[in-house]
């Protein structure tokens, strides 16, 4: 599978990419980020340096990931939402549109809101 990173988002040199990534324009990748496979990271988002991104993750437009998070398997960021820094968002769990999570996120679950809550 190709890795695509579009020419006008930033990725520094030393970014661990996995396979079958796709990063869209105006990303900011800051130092020492960890990518896994088939992650997708779309137009004008943000990742904090120290940031573990696990395979087939999706993050939405516009959103930003504080730095030492983790975003594990398979979670899905929406548009604009915010993940502050040192926490963990879930395997297969799903962040709404705007929402700012603060706090750990379990796995398999839906979070939303300002701070987001379980849903």
């Amino acid at each position: 599978f190709a890795t695509i990173i579009h020419h006008k988002a930033n990725v520094p040199k030393k970014t661990s990419l996995g396979f079958g990534v796709s990063i869209h324009a105006f990303v900011n990748i800051s130092a020492d980020v960890k990518i896994g496979n088939h992650v997708q990271i779309y137009s004008s988002s943000n990742v904090g340096h120290d940031t573990e991104v696990s395979d087939c993750a999706f993050i939405s437009m516009s959103s930003s990931i504080g730095s030492f998070v983790k975003v594990k398997k398979g979670a899905f960021l929406g548009n604009n939402s915010s993940v502050r820094e040192k926490v963990e968002v879930g395997e297969w769990s799903t962040v709404g549109m705007g929402s700012v999570v603060i706090k750990d996120v379990e796995a398999k679950t839906t979070v939303a809101g300002s701070p987001a809550k379980k849903i």
